[in-house]
């Protein structure tokens, strides 16, 4: 019992562990020399930003250009076999056209006569190879390769709140953005090749114009992108832009990966480094204590 009390009365100890001089300035500088944190940089969000407006903007003209001018009827005509191959002179047999019932033109072909609207304008246009009708594709590709790098900007700008999955976030943007690049030139490419004269006063039917004798040699029956309306040339052209930023964004997001394990690694081994630091000079502390 008189044991207990002395120690009970005896002060308290005054003994605090002070860290060995020159250990702040050491924390200090590794606080210094530490790797700048990459999860959030101001090119990153240049970067997305832009692929982003660009494949919404390119999304939208697509959308434009298909749902409401007309390309969509136009592509409608292109595809519908005999149904109106009656409004394109030399395509159906001279006693049928001159009927008032113009539907018998839509009976079966007659033999030297095609067979549906394709071959049709081949026919009339005197061409050798099958017609290739970009305007029936651009859109379409443009609006899926818009979708496609839109996905591909919000998931790297999901990057910024979630680092830990860097892994799986850059697959995917590397994944969408390189199949953004790749149908968004696919629609660029394809949007060059705007076929007819159709193209002016949002008409849903391919007008030829002028006499039959000229439709060869004339704008009906060549490709003529450089007579398509504005909004046509500014779908073709955030369609280039809009695959080059996807492509961008994919190589950025692989970097910005790259860098974010580099600062892990760096980052775990300076805090190693300091917890090594800190144990050897406690270890040197509690040996001077005891008099070692």
């Amino acid at each position: 019992m008189s044991n207990f009390n002395q120690f009970q009365d005896a002060p308290e100890s005054n003994t605090s562990y002070q860290p060995a001089a020159g250990q702040g300035q050491l924390a200090q500088l590794r606080a210094k020399v530490a790797p700048r944190d990459p999860t959030f940089t101001p090119a990153a969000v240049a970067v997305t930003f832009i692929a982003l407006t660009f494949a919404l903007v390119a999304t939208v003209l697509a959308g434009t250009e298909w749902g409401y001018h007309d390309v969509h009827g136009e592509c409608k005509l292109i595809n519908s076999d005999m149904q109106y191959i009656a409004q394109i002179d030399g395509c159906c047999p001279a006693d049928q056209v001159n009927t008032i019932d113009k539907a018998k033109c839509n009976s079966p072909a007659q033999p030297g006569f095609p067979s549906n609207m394709k071959d049709c304008l081949k026919k009339v246009c005197k061409k050798s190879d099958d017609i290739y009708f970009g305007q029936c594709h651009a859109p379409q590709l443009a609006i899926s390769g818009g979708v496609f790098g839109m996905v591909a900007a919000l998931i790297s700008a999901a990057g910024w709140h979630y680092p830990d999955w860097r892994r799986s976030i850059t697959g995917c943007v590397a994944l969408l953005g390189l199949a953004s690049f790749f149908i968004c030139g696919a629609a660029f490419v394809t949007s060059l090749f705007r076929f007819g004269n159709g193209n002016t006063h949002d008409r849903e039917n391919i007008v030829m114009v002028g006499p039959v004798e000229s439709w060869p040699n004339g704008p009906n029956c060549n490709y003529t992108y450089e007579d398509t309306r504005g909004d046509w040339k500014a779908m073709t052209a955030f369609c280039f832009l809009s695959a080059a930023m996807s492509l961008v964004l994919s190589i950025h997001t692989c970097l910005w990966s790259n860098r974010l394990g580099m600062y892990d690694t760096q980052t775990g081994m300076e805090e190693r480094a300091v917890v090594s630091d800190m144990n050897t000079e406690f270890l040197k502390g509690s040996e001077a204590d005891r008099g070692l």
